[in-house]
């Protein structure tokens, strides 16, 4: 049994808020069978960006039965002693002590629906200790004469303020967001007035009731509507846009030059053969960010240019699928863009490659392989291998004969690599003028 031990407060309606403080006392039980994961000590406090975690309690026994290391469990966490924080410990100690938890008939339901009496049952004793009253540590004087303190309802880190000393806020007005556990916050204001003093800066972690801002209470008129503010909604957000832009930069409309090459031998860029195919808006492409394992050799700018999605371009489609149900018109579609710098077999795009053969296989999915291109990219720097063989690309193409049909298709020159997989293809397409061939010694 695991029970994992929290700084947090659990609430009577169980929302959980993080626990501030500092360990002033750290005791951890001990016996045979009991184990204890944790970094925890005393003087030691949660950083409340993070998870809450402070330890993780295992009590196990191969010869008892479930009952039995339940109880033990229970009972370890009696022995905890965690001071100057509150933590979990007492609502694992009142689970523990259920008799449909005993009996193994709980479901993900029961904390939800028993929260409320879980709660009223949590034993008392020294496995928890309050955390001190933080207003205590604010010194009175602090406050103008006149005003009021506008306290933080959570431990977190300030995100952002929203208000400046002399600024006339209402009830209920958003002041400043809090980050706690990995969450934003919102901290709102609990009566009217104008913000006298402000006692907390951006990126100040703030204990659970510390005083944010002094207020000076006013009667606020609330007759003045605020002013609406138009929104655009085709704004895209900055970051969104910057990844919009490196997806349309591995797309053919940002490659004018390579399709322009490519069109003059008559043949087709990767993308426009996959278009042809598979039926329209239904192809999901997977790793096209990808770029050449050579940082070590090269800028990320520049791999970004000479090899987008390291020359290989592999995803799920439907094809034919108004013919056919959507299940049975899936398929996995791969292949190889031999626009891109010498060799098309790159460390990542073997990657790819590999991840596409397994879902075929776990999905039972035909592939359709477009082959076109040469073998292994020699001067991918960025991995550590014994060899540049060492894949297991070719060994799961070869494992699918007889589960799934492999197709493959091959236009122009197809060699090492890539005809070793063409080879072990069901079916191979290819035009007349394709060369498909191995070099060696291999």
């Amino acid at each position: 049994i695991q029970a994992r031990v929290n700084a947090e407060i659990i609430q009577s309606d169980g929302k959980v808020r993080p626990s501030g403080g500092k360990i002033t006392t750290y005791e951890m039980p001990q016996g045979r069978g009991v184990r204890i994961d944790g970094a925890a000590y005393s003087g030691w406090a949660p950083n409340p960006r993070y998870d809450s975690l402070v330890a993780k309690l295992i009590i196990s026994d191969r010869k008892a039965e479930l009952d039995t290391v339940l109880a033990a469990t229970e009972m370890a966490l009696s022995d905890y002693v965690i001071g100057g924080i509150d933590t979990s410990i007492p609502f694992l100690r009142s689970v523990l002590t259920e008799e449909i938890v005993f009996k193994g008939g709980f479901t993900t339901r029961f904390i939800d629906e028993n929260v409320a009496r879980l709660m009223e049952k949590q034993p008392a004793g020294n496995a928890i200790s309050a955390v001190e009253d933080i207003q205590q540590n604010q010194s009175v004087a602090e406050l103008p004469e006149g005003t009021i303190p506008l306290s933080s309802h959570i431990l977190g880190t300030v995100i952002e303020i929203f208000v400046r000393e002399g600024d006339q806020i209402h009830h209920g007005q958003e002041i400043a967001v809090l980050e706690a556990m990995k969450m934003e916050h919102q901290v709102t204001a609990t009566a009217s007035g104008y913000v006298e003093r402000i006692l907390i800066s951006s990126s100040e972690t703030v204990e659970e009731g510390q005083v944010l801002l002094a207020l000076r209470p006013a009667e606020v008129s609330t007759a003045k509507k605020r002013e609406e503010e138009e929104v655009d909604l085709d704004y895209i957000r900055p970051d969104l846009k910057a990844l919009l832009d490196k997806q349309a930069a591995v797309l053919d409309e940002a490659r004018p030059e390579a399709v322009a090459k490519r069109h003059l031998k008559d043949k087709s860029m990767i993308r426009e053969n996959i278009a042809l195919l598979v039926d329209e808006g239904s192809f999901s492409e997977y790793g096209s960010l990808n770029i050449a394992a050579q940082r070590g050799r090269h800028s990320v700018e520049t791999l970004e240019k000479i090899s987008p999605a390291d020359g290989m371009v592999v995803g799920t489609a439907r094809i034919n699928g108004e013919n056919f149900s959507e299940e049975t018109a899936s398929a996995v579609v791969l292949g190889y863009d031999y626009t891109v710098f010498a060799g098309t077999q790159g460390v990542m795009n073997h990657k790819k490659t590999d991840r596409m053969l397994h879902l075929a296989e776990a999905c039972q999915l035909p592939i359709i392989f477009y082959g076109e291109g040469g073998g292994g990219r020699p001067g991918d720097v960025d991995i550590n291998a014994a060899s540049t063989l060492d894949v297991p690309t070719f060994q799961t193409y070869a494992r699918l004969s007889g589960l799934v049909p492999r197709i493959a298709v091959a236009s122009g020159r197809c060699f090492a690599g890539n005809a070793a997989l063409m080879g072990v293809s069901d079916i191979l397409i290819a035009t007349e003028d394709t060369s498909l061939g191995m070099g060696g010694p291999a």
